[in-house]
């Protein structure tokens, strides 16, 4: 009950605090180009209490990239778990972060896009869970998806649906899965129409590749507007296949290349390499995971500058 209780408070705050905001947000897209970028949420993973001081580090370090990012999209919602039938029944099955309305409003602000995020992640994204919601839950989750878009003014939504236990489950994922998971993005993506700032559509956008649902030969049978492939997140010999691969089922127009410079370490040479292979097949869509954040481990300063020549061509 107690969670169930904190669920409600979330919600009415949320929708409270951005049922009025409305903001025209400039894209910084160039020839058809745009990027994305996946931040952390400043008060913790699952939100939490605000903090002034992370709060203004991480608009600082969005704001420094408002020059190359179009939209940002923080881990907001989370999938109510279905054996909790209030929960279900009072949020749609959409869970909102505690504070995350708040960094949705901010963003805005600085002129950016935002699609948050969807996902449920550390032992609480079973498939049992994703098949309900694209199963008996299905109805309630896209009305959750058209209030949440409604009252937060938003751009669109992202999925990343990364279930833990697809080859241990019971029932093992199969390819129905990926078409009935395919066939959710579709619906989701027709509910939007027209509701995106100032009467455009909003946008959805999913994260492919790294299970058996998330497969880009039945994903790009959807018709999410954006796959954003992860298969190219790790060595340089992987990223060279699944490239081609993926931009080649995908489309060029629905492509995004998901870059992930803290998952390998790559050396400027590499980079140059990756971003000259993405300008060569025509990449238009780029996504970056995560965080806004200097990183000289990770070589992120290259890899800025590399993203910023490729948008300005």
């Amino acid at each position: 009950m107690g969670r169930t209780i904190f669920a409600i408070a979330i919600i009415l705050v949320t929708f409270r605090q951005a049922s009025s905001f409305e903001v025209l947000r400039e894209p910084t897209t160039a020839g058809g180009k745009s990027m994305l970028l996946w931040a952390g949420n400043p008060f913790g993973f699952w939100g939490g209490p605000f903090n002034q001081s992370k709060f203004e580090h991480f608009l600082n370090s969005t704001m420094s990239l408002r020059d190359v990012v179009d939209t940002v999209s923080v881990p907001h919602f989370f999938l109510a778990d279905p054996s909790n039938a209030t929960a279900v029944k009072i949020t749609g099955g959409l869970v909102p972060a505690e504070n995350a309305a708040l960094i949705t409003r901010e963003l805005q602000k600085q002129g950016f896009r935002v699609e948050p995020l969807i996902g449920n992640f550390y032992n609480t994204n079973q498939i049992a869970r994703y098949r309900y919601y694209w199963g008996p839950g299905k109805a309630r989750f896209r009305e959750a998806c058209v209030t949440a878009v409604k009252t937060l003014g938003l751009d669109g939504l992202n999925f990343d649906f990364e279930p833990n236990d697809c080859s241990t489950d019971p029932q093992p994922c199969t390819e129905s899965d990926a078409k009935a998971f395919s066939q959710l993005l579709s619906e989701v993506q027709s509910d939007l129409q027209g509701l995106g700032p100032h009467g455009t559509n909003a946008r959805v956008s999913v994260d492919t590749g790294q299970s058996t649902i998330a497969k880009t030969p039945v994903l790009k049978e959807s018709a999410a507007e954006l796959l954003i492939t992860m298969n190219t997140y790790y060595g340089t010999s992987d990223f060279d296949i699944a490239i081609r691969r993926d931009i080649a089922n995908d489309g060029a127009d629905r492509f995004g290349l998901g870059v992930c410079p803290g998952c390998h370490l790559s050396s400027a040479e590499d980079i140059e390499h990756r971003m000259g292979l993405a300008a060569e097949l025509g990449v238009r869509h780029i996504a970056w995971w995560s965080g806004a954040d200097r990183n000289e481990a990770a070589h992120t300063d290259l890899w800025w500058d590399a993203i910023r020549k490729w948008k300005a061509a």
